[in-house]
């Protein structure tokens, strides 16, 4: 009772808005994570209540949110324990619904080089047929894949990392299962203990420019600080993007032709 402590909660934590720069982000965790994932190829599967709404906050509104409020319990009274979750509102958070539309609009116009893959996949709906596809979509063209660097000389390493996707998801099955609401009258109070100067200064309000505008400053920001590139591959990088989903809608024509051929061979023998 003697410290002077508060207890802050940070909801998940996603690019900057703002402060150092717009989409400053440091790690793959998060809806970015997902959206560069699934862009790059690798990611094709997952288990997801699409209606459901992922609760994010920008880390620089959560970093001068914790300095508010260490500043706010210095004139607290001894023994006060405040307790802060640093969370959206649900009307400011995106589901996953949004992600895989419009996430994917954004990331198609910004897409990186280092791409697997075109873009695809499928969402399953129950455990099983998410193992399934699991198999199906990133386990065995992984497996070619690295049977195909092994060959080549080179190091393998795509089913090393679809073993951590898969742990990873299997891990943050209970929370992409359910929606999660806080609590934040605390949160948002901070700001009005400022003057009109400091409000600016640590700023603590988001999603100032839309939801939309947000994620395209955090999918331009992993591509900068993240994969490494810079915007001036953008315009290469599409033509790569571009030239990928034409040979993989071509291999998906040819398959099922191929499917659609032996069919018809079948049903001619089984009728003759």
């Amino acid at each position: 009772q003697e410290l002077p402590l508060v207890i802050f909660r940070p909801s998940v934590v996603t690019g900057t808005e703002a402060e150092p720069f717009p989409g400053w982000i440091d790690n793959f965790n998060g809806p970015v994570g997902l959206l560069m994932g699934c862009g790059t190829g690798v990611l094709r599967t997952g288990k997801l209540n699409l209606q459901n709404k992922i609760n994010c906050i920008p880390v620089d509104v959560s970093i001068n949110a914790i300095m508010i409020a260490a500043w706010k319990r210095a004139y607290e009274p001894e023994g006060t324990l405040t307790i802060y979750n640093s969370a959206a509102e649900k009307h400011q958070t995106a589901d996953y619904a949004f992600l895989t539309t419009e996430g994917r609009d954004i990331y198609m116009r910004m897409p990186v080089s280092q791409v697997f893959c075109a873009p695809g996949g499928h969402n399953a709906f129950d455990t099983y047929s998410y193992y399934l596809l699991f198999f199906l979509y990133q386990l065995l063209p992984s497996a070619c894949a690295d049977l195909a660097l092994k060959l080549s000389g080179r190091k393998p390493f795509l089913l090393k990392l679809q073993r951590k996707i898969f742990n990873a998801q299997i891990s943050l099955k209970h929370f992409t299962d359910n929606e999660w609401e806080f609590k934040t009258e605390n949160f948002r109070s901070l700001a009005k203990d400022l003057h009109e100067g400091d409000r600016e200064t640590f700023n603590i309000r988001y999603l100032r420019k839309g939801t939309y505008d947000y994620f395209e400053c955090c999918i331009l920001g992993a591509r900068r600080y993240l994969m490494k590139e810079p915007d001036s591959t953008i315009p290469s990088a599409i033509k790569n993007m571009n030239r990928l989903v034409v040979i993989y809608r071509t291999a998906q024509a040819a398959f099922f032709g191929f499917a659609v051929y032996v069919l018809y061979q079948k049903v001619l023998l089984w009728t003759g």
